[in-house]
């Protein structure tokens, strides 16, 4: 099952082992990731999105 995971953007990823090692491949260090990692977010709250990062179809 996937969980949702923040550090500067949400990721899903299947552990916060995926997670790191995903946001690491952005050219982040595991020491950065470590300092910013906010760790698993709950889908039930409220999510902020920017506009910009979305596809076009999502837009209208």
């Amino acid at each position: 099952m996937l969980k949702v995971f923040k550090m500067n953007v949400y990721v899903a990823a299947h552990s916060e082992q995926e997670a790191k090692e995903y946001y690491c491949s952005l050219d982040g260090t595991m020491e950065e990731i470590e300092e910013s990692f906010d760790g698993e977010v709950s889908l039930d709250e409220e999510m902020f999105v920017d506009f910009d990062h979305l596809p076009e179809e999502e837009k209208q």
